[in-house]
């Protein structure tokens, strides 16, 4: 099982928050086949209307669900397996080595739901792929899974999704791509950390800035 203890420990300090925490999956295809090393396992969002992110590329995962019955780190990783499967076809004896990043990376996100702003914490796990898969989308909100070489438009990324992505790849990132996208990612912080600052949520650091060895 996922190591979740400190996201629930940091969670139990923002109980609003706790009730719409988010879990997104960072997969690497460097298990797969040598052709496409480095590469990350995305999904392309459907046109909805109303919804900021409609059309964007996403790391797979979603709003973490059934916390009360099934205790928190259970729901964690069910609802992160269970959204994986749906929206990649990955299903869990083709995902390895699942670790949470460190909660100080977390960055929230602001959303539209059912007419309702909504803001969220989101948490990322990296993970590997074990063997070779077809991708498949099969939910409907999402157009289509594939998987994503690491030198990537990270405009056309969700801004939560953009740093997450940042930090997971910065040591892989050619310094000529960060200076190009520098705006990109500087937006993308600017986005969280003012949705962090409305619910009371510590900013984050830019996500090409160590934090603490990560």
């Amino acid at each position: 099982m996922i190591e979740v203890a400190e996201v629930e420990e940091f969670l139990s300090s923002f109980g609003d928050l706790r009730s719409n925490s988010a879990n997104i999956l960072t997969v690497h295809g460097d298990k797969v086949l040598a052709s496409s090393e480095g590469a990350i396992v995305v999904v392309r969002k459907q046109q909805v209307d109303g919804y900021e992110f409609s059309g964007k590329l996403a790391l797979p995962g979603g709003v973490v669900r059934g916390e009360a019955k099934l205790g928190f780190a259970y729901a964690f990783e069910r609802s992160l397996l269970d959204r994986a499967k749906d929206e990649t076809g990955l299903t869990e004896d083709t995902i390895v080595d699942l670790r949470a990043m460190p909660v100080r990376t977390a960055p929230v996100t602001r959303y539209t739901a059912k007419g309702a702003e909504r803001l969220s914490l989101v948490f990322a796990v990296e993970a590997c792929i074990a063997r070779s898969t077809e991708l498949r989308a099969n939910r409907a909100s999402i157009d289509a899974a594939f998987l994503a070489t690491p030198l990537l438009n990270w405009e056309d990324y969700a801004p939560a999704n953009r740093l997450i992505l940042a930090r997971a790849l910065r040591d892989r990132t050619p310094a000529a791509e960060m200076q190009t996208h520098a705006d990109a990612i500087e937006s993308a912080l600017a986005f969280c950390n003012a949705a962090a600052i409305d619910a009371g949520v510590p900013p984050l650091q830019h996500p090409w800035i160590d934090v603490d060895g990560y």
